[in-house]
């Protein structure tokens, strides 16, 4: 009975050690597939203004509210032609979709997020990074 105790205790132990250094390998792969950048949202009457402040080609975008339902596409070079492939370049990628004081946002790569939404009301911003939504 002792000796099964030990061979358990001894498999768990292993097991333990073995997933561990699994998952901190796993986490180190999805650290370094990640762009780092840092956008503010802030809604206007006209639609969307985007301002990065890291990670970007560019400073400010203006995205308007005309109808377009299919939304942007947005990487760390501005907007992206609706017909190129975004996750083919170098750099973060996300697809942005507004409607009403509503933004969803889908991670096309170089983020951790796949989607992210929330609300903006006016005079107020709200920043994301490749993490997610910062403060």
């Amino acid at each position: 009975m002792k000796n099964i105790i030990k061979l358990v205790t001894g498999n768990l132990f292993c097991f333990i050690v073995l997933m561990t250094a699994f998952g901190i390998n796993v986490n180190a792969q999805n650290k370094k597939d990640l762009t780092e950048f840092n956008v503010t949202f802030e809604n206007t009457d006209a639609g969307l203004n985007l301002k990065c402040t890291e990670g970007c080609a560019w400073t400010t975008l203006s995205l308007k509210s005309d109808g377009n339902t299919a939304g942007y596409k947005v990487d760390g070079y501005g907007i992206v032609d609706e017909n190129s492939n975004a996750a083919k370049l170098p750099t973060f990628g996300f697809m942005v979709k507004k409607s009403e004081n509503q933004v969803m946002l889908i991670g096309m790569n170089g983020t951790s997020w796949k989607d992210l939404k929330f609300s903006l009301i006016p005079n107020k911003n709200v920043s994301i990074d490749e993490m997610g939504m910062v403060k």
